[in-house]
């Protein structure tokens, strides 16, 4: 995912005067997965580990990194 960004980065800046990176965040557990709502198509988690694993995504602004994974305790 990193490499795709940082291949598309200067193309997207040209075309769109703004610059974009991600930050990914990686957490292991159990979630639940499946289709929410009436008309769905889009399958979607829910549960702890997805909140965790937001919450590590968020901290790459606040270390200056695009990846962090947490430790299995």
């Amino acid at each position: 995912m990193l490499a795709s960004v940082d291949e598309r980065k200067a193309e997207v800046e040209r075309l769109y005067g703004s610059a974009f990176d991600i930050g990914i965040g990686v957490h292991v557990g159990r979630a639940v997965v499946g289709y929410m709502g009436h008309q769905s198509s889009v399958p979607t988690a829910i549960g702890d580990v997805v909140n965790v694993a937001s919450r590590i995504e968020g901290a790459n602004k606040k270390t200056g990194t695009r990846l962090l994974v947490s430790e299995d305790c």
